[in-house]
């Protein structure tokens, strides 16, 4: 848009003029009622103007009258240009956790899926831009590589895409070396049992060591308890080290379970 051209216009916009009025809105009157229709001002026609050139010029558009979409491009041009904005596109690529049970658009599966550049033109502009430099294996790089580097992604062999880190099932760390992967691993347990041959129960058992009892008879060789007929023997219980053993199948932190998914930017 552009400034008002028509007869009766003055180079210099004019000082608002103070009237008894108060601020409103606008009427179409009532003649059977003799309300008035409200009246246009050069002051209010002013001021909404250059409040829409305001944001135009400063957007770094020249004011056209020809082209009936400058507002528009100027509030794109901030948005793109806003912090907020920044932040979205430094996202791209990244794992966002999410309280929802299947992902909404422009997420995937951090799972190895193949992701088109085609289909998401913001993760080939930041893979462009160099934004994944360091976290990239070659397109011919072998399974034991993949393998040692789940969090990294995967270039296609023709340039079309990327394939997302392996990421499922695994626990991420703040630390460490940047995309690779790390073994599973418990804490150590320890201890000790000892016991004597000479008839009768005299054993010791400390840390993950304990105590059993099996029924026998007389045997050589082994603490034995005449008063109970029963053979004292060592036993171990990796839980009475630390509780975690035995809380799981699997090699299991502390966690829980929620949808996470790699952000690859708006769609096309």
């Amino acid at each position: 848009m552009q400034r008002i051209k028509a007869s009766g216009v003055v180079s210099v916009m004019p000082p608002a003029q103070e009237n008894s009025y108060d601020p409103g809105y606008f009427s179409n009157g009532n003649p059977a009622t003799g309300e008035l229709a409200t009246m246009m001002t050069a002051e209010w026609c002013n001021g909404v103007q250059e409040e829409l050139l305001a944001v135009i010029q400063d957007a770094k558009l020249t004011p056209s009258g020809t082209d009936l979409k400058q507002l528009l491009q100027a509030l794109k041009y901030f948005f793109s240009t806003s912090e907020a904005e920044k932040w979205r596109k430094a996202m791209i690529g990244s794992l966002v956790p999410m309280a929802v049970s299947s992902l909404p658009g422009g997420f995937g599966m951090p799972d190895g899926s193949l992701f088109l550049f085609e289909d998401y033109p913001e993760l080939k502009e930041k893979y462009d831009a160099g934004g994944f430099n360091g976290m990239l294996l070659e397109a011919n790089a072998s399974a034991e590589d993949k393998a040692a580097w789940a969090g990294k992604w995967v270039k296609h062999s023709e340039g079309i895409g990327l394939y997302a880190p392996r990421l499922s099932g695994l626990f991420l760390r703040g630390a460490g070396t940047m995309g690779r992967y790390n073994a599973p691993g418990l804490p150590n347990a320890t201890g000790y049992s000892n016991g004597s041959t000479d008839n009768r129960k005299s054993t010791s058992a400390t840390g993950v060591f304990y105590d059993a009892y099996l029924v026998a008879d007389n045997l050589a060789y082994a603490t034995y308890d005449n008063l109970q007929n029963k053979l004292s023997v060592p036993g171990i219980d990796l839980s009475k080290a630390n509780s975690i053993f035995g809380a799981s199948n699997t090699v299991m932190p502390a966690s829980v379970d929620i949808t996470v998914g790699l952000y690859l930017g708006r769609s096309a």
